[in-house]
C-alpha cells in the first residue's frame, strides 16, 4: 500500500500566488516516485485552483471540512455533494481545531462522516488527546469510539484515521514514533471491536503533529503508520518536497 501524505494548508495559505507556488513545487516533487499518494487539502475557494494545477499529476484534492447538512438553511456551509461536484476526493473531519475552537462535538463529527461517506468522499477522521497526562489512552480511545458511534460498519471500514495528539500540533514537539505507533495500535483495537480484526487491519492510519522533513522517515518507516497529515511544513515548498522525497525512498 502506498504511503499517504496529506497536506492540510489550513489558513497558512491565504493567497492565490502562494498556492500556485506550492502546487507547482508539489507536482514536481510528486514525480520522484510512484510509492507516495499525495492529497492537498486547501481552503474551499482554492479547490478549483488546485484541480487546475494537479490535473495531469497523481495528486488528489481534499477539503478541510464540510457541512453535516446536505441541503437547506445552512448559511456559510459547504455540502459533501458540492465538494464532490468540484472534484474533491478526500475531506478532513474532526480536526482538533474544529473540535476545540469551533466546538464540534463527537455527534457532529459522526454526522459529517455520514454525509461524506454517503456522497462517496474519502473521510480522514482526526483523533487525539489534548494532553499526555493521566490515563490519556483511555481519553483517546473514548474519543475514537464516540466519533464512530452509530456509523455504519461499511463506512467505518473505508475511513482513513489520523492520530494527531493535540499537544503536538504546531508546537514543534512531535510525538515519539514508538508512542505514536502504540497509540495507533490501540485505536485499531477499538475499530476491530466494531468491524472485526481483518477489516480494522486494512484501515490506513496516519500520524500528524509537528511532522517535518527531519522526522517524517521515523514515523512512516513503521508498518502501522500508513502516512502523515502535515500542516505548517506542507506550506514550505522545499520542506514539503523533501518530505515527499523521503517518503518515496521508503516505499
Amino acid at each position: 500500500m502506498k504511503k499517504l501524505i496529506v497536506a492540510n494548508w489550513k489558513l497558512y495559505v491565504n493567497r492565490s500566488d502562494q498556492a500556485l507556488k506550492l502546487l507547482k513545487s508539489t507536482v514536481r516533487a510528486s514525480k520522484m516516485g510512484s510509492g507516495v499518494k499525495i492529497v492537498i487539502c486547501a481552503p474551499f475557494l482554492m479547490v478549483p485552483t488546485v484541480n487546475a494545477i494537479i490535473k495531469r499529476s497523481s495528486i488528489s484534492t481534499g477539503a478541510q471540512n464540510l457541512s453535516e447538512g446536505t441541503q437547506g438553511a445552512f448559511t456559510g456551509e459547504v455540502s459533501a455533494h458540492l465538494l464532490k461536484d468540484y472534484g474533491v476526493e478526500y475531506v478532513i473531519i474532526g480536526h482538533s481545531e474544529r473540535r476545540y475552537i469551533f466546538d464540534e462535538t463527537d455527534e457532529v463529527v459522526v454526522q459529517k462522516l455520514i454525509a461524506a461517506s454517503k456522497e462517496g468522499l474519502k473521510p480522514i477522521l482526526c483523533v487525539g488527546e489534548q494532553k499526555r497526562v493521566g490515563n490519556w489512552k483511555k481519553t483517546l480511545l473514548n474519543q475514537v469510539s464516540a466519533s464512530i458511534k452509530g456509523l455504519d460498519k461499511k463506512y467505518i471500514a473505508k475511513l482513513i484515521i489520523a492520530y494527531e495528539p493535540v499537544w503536538a500540533i504546531g508546537t514543534g514537539n512531535a510525538d515519539t514514533p514508538q508512542d505514536a505507533k502504540e497509540a495507533i495500535i490501540e485505536i485499531r483495537k477499538v475499530l476491530a471491536r466494531r468491524i472485526g480484526s481483518k477489516a480494522a487491519a486494512n484501515i490506513r492510519m496516519l500520524y500528524g503533529g509537528s511532522v517535518t522533513s527531519k522526522n517524517i522517515a521515523n514515523f512512516i518507516s513503521s508498518a502501522e503508520i500508513g502516512g502523515a497529515l502535515i500542516g505548517r511544513a506542507s506550506t514550505n515548498p522545499k520542506d514539503f518536497a523533501l518530505i515527499i522525497k523521503k517518503t518515496a525512498l521508503l516505499k
